[in-house]
């Protein structure tokens, strides 16, 4: 792990590999470990950086509100610190709100992106107030008091069926902050704007991946984003719900694997190298 500062934030990130940069941005609630299966396939052709966001991991959090347009000048500036001038962007949920706000104001820094489980769209306001109310017994009692139900939302009944994976998602909700995920980094998500009427100026190559079981960003919202960015390719994941590169690491990571293939050869054949 290392860290690298991007104005009043300290990014811890985990580095490996070799190659085109890959940068993996995680979803609510966890942190850089979400990618561990794909960076670990991943590291012996490509470069890569998985960040822990705002609040989140070992980042720590900042005394003010943000936005994902914020988020985005972060990154940017994350991404100049490490000595990448652009990179291929593979975002989940949060993440994937963060990186299409990259690659609509920061243009030049996004190679391609891969777009998991997110949503383009607002947030659905009887959603946004059932996670603040979640929220507030996050803040009132911990994150135990929350485990079952949030893991309920985050993933699928097929990944929630066996003990060991319910124990482990219970341990990493048990190990995060209460006040930097329940409340700023919440608010970030639900207080979203609407970007779907300017997906069509992305014009990087684009793959977005959705877990056929998701109920936090629905495949639907998937399906929207895919038939809006040019050229961009849908994959849906089988029996995962939203956290589907922990649900269905090996599905993931060849969606991933392919994607990059095909990124990677269009950078090179326009001159980006």
């Amino acid at each position: 792990m290392a860290v690298a500062r991007a104005g009043d934030v300290s990014f811890w990130y985990e580095e490996r590999g070799a190659g085109e940069p890959v940068l993996f941005l995680h979803g609510l609630t966890w942190d850089h470990t979400m990618w561990d299966a794909q960076v670990a396939a991943l590291s012996s052709e490509y470069r890569c950086l998985a960040l822990d966001f705002i609040g989140h991991g070992r980042t720590p959090d900042i005394d003010r509100d943000y936005t994902f347009w914020d988020l985005a000048r972060y990154v940017a500036r994350f991404l100049d610190e490490v000595g990448v001038p652009s990179a291929h962007v593979v975002g989940l949920s949060m993440g994937g709100m963060t990186a299409m706000r990259l690659a609509l104001r920061h243009s030049g820094r996004v190679r391609s992106l891969a777009l998991l489980d997110t949503d383009a769209g607002a947030e659905d306001p009887a959603k946004a107030a059932g996670y603040h109310q979640l929220a507030e017994a996050v803040i009132a009692q911990g994150w135990e008091a929350v485990a079952d139900p949030v893991a309920a939302i985050l993933f699928g009944a097929p990944y929630l069926a066996r003990p060991e994976h319910r124990e482990a998602i219970r341990a990493k909700f048990a190990a995060n902050p209460r006040e930097s995920i329940a409340r700023r980094a919440l608010r970030c998500v639900t207080q979203r704007d609407d970007i779907r009427g300017q997906l069509g100026q992305i014009a990087v190559p684009t793959t977005v991946i959705v877990g056929e079981l998701d109920i936090a960003t629905p495949p639907e919202r998937s399906e929207e984003i895919a038939a809006a960015i040019p050229g961009a390719r849908l994959v849906r994941i089988p029996g995962a719900g939203h956290m589907s590169p922990i649900e269905a690491p090996e599905a993931v990571t060849a969606a991933l694997r392919e994607h990059l293939a095909a990124a990677t050869a269009a950078f090179a054949g326009s001159d980006g190298r």
